[in-house]
């Protein structure tokens, strides 16, 4: 593989350990409430609320505060303070989840962004969520000043898969050859289907390690730059 025009790099699990986070900020709401189920279940439970949210903010059937209010419904008691128990736990929440430290990042994703830099790659981050949650993660995790170009879908109110997503961020670098570009993400189905479908070449991001106990970052920027 030669050397690409253009790396697109999603944040969460990609970048940053973001389930994990999501994991502990979710154990924390939990003893908070005194409610008692697994961690699994709760991130379970969680993401599929968390999905159905954010797919009515996308499409504008909810605000943002609607949309963060709807993800801890399942999970607060009906009472007389359930709103204010669920603005806590959205409080909560966003504390622990988006100001990662550089120890939330993925290993040796900060190595390959500044190799990326080095070689005169761009490089550009595309995420999906709300523009202050997700730029102070970036801000926070120490990679904001690594990348190029930053397009979260709050912003520019369009999110993966929608194929316009990627198309600006092509058009951003004048990349006209979609195939000059390479995607790197860790959901096969949502984001990276339809950046092969654009011509995009992709990199599938399944785990932090590999079998052998290297950073799969440190294995994606040697096939990134070969040669």
């Amino acid at each position: 593989m030669t050397d690409p025009q253009l790396v697109i790099v999603d944040l969460d699990d990609t970048l940053i350990r973001s389930t994990d986070l999501k994991r502990s900020a979710l154990t924390a709401i939990a003893e908070h409430l005194e409610v008692r189920q697994d961690a699994g279940t709760l991130l379970a439970r969680f993401d599929e609320q968390d999905a159905s949210a954010f797919e009515q903010m996308t499409t504008g059937d909810i605000t943002v505060q609607d949309y963060r209010a709807h993800r801890f419904d399942w999970l607060v008691p009906a009472g007389p303070n359930r709103r204010d128990l669920i603005d806590e736990c959205n409080t909560l929440f966003m504390k622990i989840c988006n100001n990662p430290g550089t120890s939330e990042v993925m290993a040796g994703a900060a190595d390959a962004l500044h190799t990326l830099h080095t070689r005169r790659v761009r490089v550009a981050v595309l995420s999906n969520g709300p523009s202050d949650g997700q730029r102070s993660k970036l801000h926070s995790s120490g990679l904001g000043d690594m990348v190029d170009y930053v397009q979260i879908s709050g912003e520019v109110g369009v999110a993966k898969p929608d194929p316009r997503a990627f198309c600006r961020v092509l058009d951003r670098f004048a990349v006209a050859d979609a195939s000059a570009a390479v995607m790197i993400d860790d959901s096969s189905r949502n984001d990276l289907a339809p950046a092969r479908a654009l011509g995009i070449r992709t990199c599938h991001f399944t785990s932090e390690f590999l079998p052998d106990g290297a950073s799969r970052w440190g294995y994606l920027r040697s096939i990134l730059l070969e040669g």
